[in-house]
Parts: structure tokens; sequence; C-alpha cells
């Protein structure tokens, strides 16, 4: 034992004294700035947590090990962090694999040098490694999780292409790790949200320390998002009923974010139900607080979904739409985002588990049909989607019948606006959602609702009907949860409560 241990110990050297010399020049301190920052990168996780190796052999893909790590990080420039990688004492005899340096990406060319070496478990070294990082281009880049190609949704269990189907992610319990905490709550995937003193939640109307978020959302489960504030108030009485939440006698559903006049919330025991608006960049400016709220308020795996409104291509108006895809106007299945002059692709995928689920849930004396398809996302409400109703219209209703049919032929069954945004960002944060939407009309054949109000009403609870089946179902096969003791409005500082509340209510 003791030869081998002292064999292994000795490749380890051979791999540190192997690292490329500006990766280890780097490694000396001595030019840091005395004012460099240093934080916790990962400070929920425990240090002592074990993983499992295969075999002692060295990994074939970068994966993050957070529970056998402990990061921390010194930032001398915006250009430069510098991490370091601990490795405590475990009293296992067996070796673990390590992947010293993440391969960085940008303008499609590797940045980083990548060390691998087989560590001891008795060892405790220090590896530290200098992240440059790029120049900001006008050129087309990939969102960076960690490495694109194996970065999927942790809930998934089977092999798909990632975007331009150029390559392939395989679905292990190491993605977890990349974006969840040991305990299973919310990882945010931004280290400058820790350096804050308080992180303001400006379009809800709430704040990390004037709110005890633990306490008032610390047991949400479930977060459901429609367009319209009467929607999702309608949805939060509905769902009250059906999983039979009661209110303390005298009280009524508070809206929560009313001091922002941007979005409604309510919380219906383990039930979030939020307006998002319209569009692309209502949905995802609600989606990044929503996310943001998750991490403070602890939330553990939580499920999100999107109840909504669409138009049907060669569906009937009433009928429920499950997405199992989205895709822009341009059929990519990607969320394109303009960040620092340059644009940036993040996958959209919705969680396929969760969509048999709902599938399976429909109820066959349902007096309407419930599908599946591709859903489109479109940013425009009339010429994106090919209406000839518009205050403009360049083409003829023949072009429109032809490409409405096209979309048909390549499986999309219903138009809307924000599932693109929805699907890309609560896969980058590694939360299970799900899109049920109802169509207002067959627009192959019209562009107009027509409907009567009280019929387009009825039809708006059909997806909520669904939604909230599996709502029931999820707490019915997980026993009785309580849900007292969180939702009212609970208040860390009165001073800082009233600040933020003012400047929600600040008009610009």
């Amino acid at each position: 034992m003791a030869n081998k241990r002292a064999l292994t110990e000795k490749k380890l050297l051979e791999a540190l004294q192997d690292l490329p010399e500006d990766h280890s020049d780097n490694s000396n301190y001595s030019d840091l700035p005395a004012d460099s920052e240093h934080f916790e990168y990962d400070p929920r996780s425990s240090p002592d947590t074990s993983f499992d190796s295969d075999n002692d052999q060295i990994a074939d893909h970068d994966q993050e090990v957070a529970n056998s790590v402990k990061i921390s990080s010194e930032r001398s420039s915006p250009c430069h962090k510098i991490r370091k990688f601990e490795f405590s004492n475990r009293p296992s005899t067996s070796t673990n694999t390590l992947s010293a340096a993440t391969q960085q990406r940008s303008l499609g060319k590797s940045t980083s040098n990548v060390c691998q070496a087989v560590i001891p478990s008795s060892a405790k070294k220090i590896i530290t490694h200098v992240v440059t990082m790029p120049e900001v281009t006008n050129d087309v880049a990939v969102a960076n999780d960690q490495d694109d190609h194996d970065f999927c949704h942790y809930s998934d269990d089977e092999t798909d292409g990632t975007e331009n189907g150029k390559n392939h992610c395989s679905y292990s319990s190491s993605t977890v790790q990349k974006i969840r905490y040991p305990d299973g709550s919310v990882k945010l995937r931004n280290p400058n949200i820790e350096l804050m003193d308080q992180d303001i939640l400006y379009h809800l109307a709430l704040g990390s320390e004037s709110h005890d978020l633990v306490e008032m959302f610390g047991d949400i489960k479930f977060i459901c998002m429609g367009g319209t504030p009467k929607r999702m108030e309608t949805f939060a009485n509905f769902i009250m009923e059906e999983i039979g939440h009661k209110l303390p006698t005298g009280t009524t559903l508070l809206d929560i974010s009313q001091y922002s006049y941007r979005y409604c919330m309510y919380k219906v025991g383990p039930v979030l139900s939020v307006s998002h608006g319209m569009g692309v960049p209502s949905i995802s400016i609600l989606l990044h607080e929503i996310i943001k709220l998750m991490y403070h308020a602890r939330v553990k795996d939580p499920i999100f979904f999107r109840i909504g409104t669409c138009g049907g291509i060669g569906l009937e108006g009433g009928t429920v739409v499950v997405s199992e895809e989205a895709v822009d106007a341009m059929m990519n299945n990607y969320y394109e985002v303009p960040m620092l002059g340059k644009l940036v692709r993040r996958p959209a995928k919705l969680d396929r588990k969760l969509v048999r689920e709902l599938k399976n849930l429909a109820d066959p004396e349902d007096p309407y049909v419930t599908t599946s398809g591709k859903t489109m996302c479109t940013s425009d409400f009339y010429e994106g989607q090919g209406r000839l109703d518009g205050a403009f219209c360049e083409y003829t209703e023949s072009d429109k019948l032809d490409y409405l049919e096209s979309l048909r032929n390549q499986g999309v069954v219903n138009i809307e606006m924000e599932a693109i945004p929805f699907a890309a960002l609560t896969h980058h944060a590694g939360i299970k959602s799900a899109i049920v939407c109802v169509t207002l009309l067959d627009r192959q054949k019209g562009d107009q609702v027509m409907a009567p109000k009280e019929v387009a009403n009825e039809w708006q609870i059909r997806p909520q009907k669904l939604v909230a089946r599996y709502i029931k179902r999820y707490l019915q096969m997980k026993g009785r949860i309580s849900f007292e003791g969180h939702g009212s409005m609970a208040v860390k500082s009165p001073r800082r409560f009233k600040l933020v509340q003012q400047e929600s209510e600040t008009f610009e």
C-alpha cells in the first residue's frame, strides 16, 4: 500500500511539474493588490461531502465537484480570476479524480490550460489557475456552462443534442453538482451577488435584507406564471381551492408585489402565482428576479410552469397544448441575447419527464383536446406571427398560409411570445420547467380572436386545471405539507423595507 501511495504521489508531482509556464507563473500571488477581494464562491456547499471516482481513472470530461472542493476567489482585475481548489482529507483510502481546470471557450477557440491529475485521498494540495476573460467582440459566442457540450438539464434522463445539433449531452449526477447546492437549493451562476450588501429585486418590490425571504418563501415548490395579473389572481384562488389551502380567518390573498406596479405575486401554500407580462423582455426580467428569489429563500428543487394563451396551427380554439420543445421565429431552439457587444446563445430546453407527466394527466373525459408539440416563440404579435391585421402588412394571405403550413410540417403546433426565454433561463438555472397553453384560435383560419369573452375566460382555466392536477398529485405522493408559517410579509429591516418599497414605486 505504501509503495502504491508513493507511486501515485510521484505521478502527481510529475503532473504538477508539467503545467505550462504561464499557468504556474500566475500562481504567484505577490503581485496582487492589497485591496483584492476574497469571497466564498460556493458558500453553502459542504467541503467534507464525498464524491465517487470511476475505477480511479482520470475523468474523460471536466466535471465540477463542488461537494469535495472548497473554492475561493481573489480578483486582481476585471480581466483575471484566480481560483484555489483545496482538497480536504477523507477517511477513505481510494483515489479521487480531479479535473483541476475547466475548458474556457470563447469565439470558437480555447483560452485555458487543462490539467488533470490523480490525487490520493489522504493528500491535501492547493492548485491554482488563472482564467483570462475573453475580449469583447461582435462575434457570436456560445454561453459558457463550464463546457456547453456537457451541460444539460439536471433532471433529464435521456441523451439529446445541444444547439445546432453539433454537440451531444450525456446526463449524469455530476450535472446536478453544477447547478445545485447539496441540499437541493437553487445555486446562482453569479458570484457577484454574494458581494452585495443587499440584493434588491426591484421589479418585485422585495429585497434580500429588507425582507425575510426564507420565512416568506422558504416552503415554495411550484412557481406558476402567466401573462396578466388578473389571470394569475384567478389561478391563485383556483389552486387554493384545489389543494385545500385555508387562509386565516379575516384575511385575504395578498399581492406581495403590489408596490412594484409591474407584476403581481400571490403565495398559496407551496405555490407562487406570478404574472410575467407580455413578450420576451418582460418575462426575462421576471425570471431573473424570481430565480434570485428562489436562491435567497433557499427554495429546494422548485418547478416552474408557464400557463398561457397562444394561437394554434391546425388546432381549434380551446385546445390545451403541452410544449415539448421551444423554437424561435427562425426555428432555432436557443435564446440569443446580446451581451457586452456579442451574441450569446443559451439552449432552450424544457424538462422532458415533466412534459410526459403532464400529458399523462390529461383526462379522456375532458370536453376538449389536450395535445403536444413544438411551440414557436416570436418577438412580435403581428408581422412576426404572419398576421394580416397589423398596421403594416407586406405579404399576401397566400404567403401567410404557406408559412403556417410549413411550420405545421416541422411539428410546430402553436405560437406565443415567451417560450424561448422561459425554457432557456430555467434550463440555465437547472430548474425543471414546462409550458401549458390554450389556443384562442386556429391561425390557419383567421387572425383575430372572435370567441366571446366568457368563452375565452373558460378556455384559460383549462391549462390551469392540468397544472393543478400535477400539483395535487405531487402533494399527495409526498404526503401532507404544512402550509402554515410562511407567506406573510416578514420584515427584517423596517428602514430597508421602506427604501425598497420607495425604489420600486419609482416610475422611470
